[in-house]
């Protein structure tokens, strides 16, 4: 299965999407976790999404509970300090390529820290105002 977080009006064919407007496939809050079961999914985008959310940690960990092993979690989040980044009031997250490196994807010790599952980065691309990264769930 392959899901589309907070897919707006803009899933790609193919993806289950997950919102908490009308018209996604399952109309959800993902404050509220992902109401998935745990390794159902081979493939999640979160494309312009992570940003909108306080918790990032507690979305992570639930994106990488519904993974399967080896699958892989593509974001795309707009890098600080460009304008994009904090322009819109509805960002409440700020994401720089470190945020990536040396947290999701850093030291076994921050899982035991952060109370957060860890990453490994499959690729990471960045510009001026965006980061794309796919992630694969560690120790599956």
């Amino acid at each position: 299965m392959k899901v589309d977080l907070g897919c707006g009006v803009n899933k790609p064919d193919g993806y289950v999407g997950i919102d908490t407007l009308p018209g996604a496939d399952i109309q959800h809050d993902l404050r509220e976790g992902i109401p998935l079961p745990d390794n159902s999914v081979q493939y999640l985008r979160g494309k312009d999404f992570l940003e909108h959310l306080p918790d990032t940690i507690a979305l992570m960990n639930e994106c990488w509970r519904v993974l399967q092993p080896g699958g892989q979690f593509e974001i795309v989040v707009p890098r600080f300090p460009h304008v994009d980044s904090v322009k819109d009031p509805t960002h409440v997250r700020l994401f720089a390529v470190e945020t990536f490196t040396e947290y999701f994807a850093g030291p076994d010790r921050l899982e035991a820290e952060y109370d957060m599952r860890l990453w490994d980065i499959a690729e990471l691309r960045f510009g001026e105002h965006r980061i794309w990264v796919t992630l694969t769930p560690r120790g599956k």
